[in-house]
C-alpha cells in the first residue's frame, strides 16, 4: 500500500514525499521519496511527530489494532497539518466493530448482528445463522481477517471463549453471513461519497478455521455499481466525519448488501486502483482535500477495469 501511494504521488507535479521505513527491509526501490529508516532502538512515534511538523499534509497508513490508527490520526490533527485521512472521531467509531454495528443499525443500514463476547456468553443469539448455526469470532478492533475464526455452533464459540476468558473483552461474535465477500473503495467528505470501485474478495478458510484474504478483484463487481453507489451514499451520510479514502467490507447475498465493517484508512484494494481506474487516485484525494474552494467531481475519463490482485503468502 505504501509503495502504491508513493508511486501515485511521484507521478504528480510539485509534490515532495517523506516517509519512514523499517530499517530491516530493502527500500532501495523507493527512490521517489525521502525515507527515514527506523530501527528497534528508536521511538517511532517521536520520529513521526517531528516529521509531521515538516509537512503540509499527512496520510496515515496503519491498522486499527490497539488504537494505533487513532493515536497517529490524533498526532496529525493536533499538529495543524492537513489530514488526508479520516477524522479521529470517525476512526474511533470505525475501529470498534461493535460501535460500528450500533451506528449502522441506527441508520437502518443492513449489517451483521454483533455482540461483545461477554454479552454473547450471557445472552447468545436467538436468530438462526444463514449457515446452519455457524458463527464468527473476531477482535473488536482487528484489521482485515486478523484472528478471525469460524465456529460451527454457538457452543463451540462458548468453549473457545471459556478457554481464553482473559481475552474475552477483545472479541465480538457474529452469525456467519453467507454470500459473496466484497468491498467498496470510496472517497468521502462532509457526508458525501464518491464510489471508486466495487471489489470482489477472494477468501480462504484454513484448516484451523481461521479466515484469510488471498486477493481482490478490484472493480470485479462493476455490474452492480449502482447498488454499491447507493450504499456508499448512505454510509457517508450516516458517518459524516469519514474523509478521504475509505474501505467498506460487504457481503452480497442476492439483492441484499450487508455491511461487515468500515475501514477508515487505505485498504488492500488501493494497490490496483490506479490501474483499474486509469486515473491517479492520489490526485483525486488531494483535489478532495482542496474541495472547500471548489466543487469536487470524479474525473470524466475514469474507467472501471477489472484488475485481479493476488496477495503474497
Amino acid at each position: 500500500m505504501r509503495d502504491a501511494l508513493i508511486a501515485d504521488l511521484s507521478a504528480l507535479d510539485n509534490i515532495e514525499i517523506v516517509t519512514t521505513v523499517d530499517a530491516r527491509l530493502d527500500t532501495s526501490h523507493l527512490t521517489a521519496a525521502s525515507t527515514l529508516a527506523i530501527d528497534a532502538s528508536a521511538n517511532p512515534f517521536e520520529i513521526w511527530q517531528v516529521l509531521i511538523k515538516t509537512c503540509d499534509a499527512a496520510l496515515i497508513v496503519a491498522p486499527e489494532s490497539e488504537g494505533i490508527l487513532s493515536k497517529l490520526t490524533h498526532m496529525v490533527e493536533v499538529s495543524g497539518v492537513v489530514n488526508l485521512g479520516c477524522a479521529q472521531c470517525s476512526v474511533d467509531i470505525a475501529s470498534n466493530k461493535y460501535d460500528t454495528f450500533i451506528d449502522l443499525k441506527s441508520a437502518s443500514i443492513m449489517t451483521i448482528p454483533t455482540m461483545r463476547a461477554d454479552e454473547f456468553l450471557i445472552l447468545g443469539f436467538n436468530e438462526p445463522s444463514s449457515r446452519q448455526g455457524a458463527y464468527v469470532l473476531k477482535p473488536i478492533d482487528g484489521a482485515g481477517c486478523e484472528q478471525t475464526i469460524l465456529f460451527e455452533s454457538q457452543a463451540s464459540v462458548r468453549d473457545w471463549l471459556s478457554q481464553n476468558d482473559h481475552q474475552n473483552h477483545r472479541y465480538i461474535v457474529q452469525p456467519f453471513q453467507a454470500g459473496t465477500p466484497a468491498s467498496i473503495s470510496m472517497l468521502c467528505r462532509d457526508g458525501k461519497a464518491w464510489l471508486l470501485s466495487c471489489n470482489q474478495q477472494n477468501m480462504f478458510m484454513a484448516e484451523s478455521q481461521h479466515m484469510k484474504l488471498l486477493g481482490v478483484i478490484v472493480n470485479g463487481l462493476s455490474e452492480q455499481r449502482s447498488d454499491f453507489e447507493q450504499l456508499s451514499d448512505r454510509i457517508a451520510l450516516a458517518m459524516p466525519t469519514l474523509n478521504g479514502y475509505v474501505g467498506v467490507d460487504v457481503i452480497v447475498d442476492g439483492s441484499e448488501f450487508i455491511v461487515v465493517e468500515i475501514n477508515p484508512r487505505i485498504t488492500t484494494s488501493y494497490i490496483a486502483l490506479s490501474e483499474s481506474l486509469g486515473c491517479n487516485p492520489m490526485r483525486m484525494m488531494l483535489d478532495l482535500a482542496d474541495s472547500k474552494r471548489h466543487t469536487f467531481t470524479l474525473p470524466n475519463n475514469m474507467s472501471h477495469k477489472s484488475v485481479d490482485l493476488i496477495l503474497n503468502e
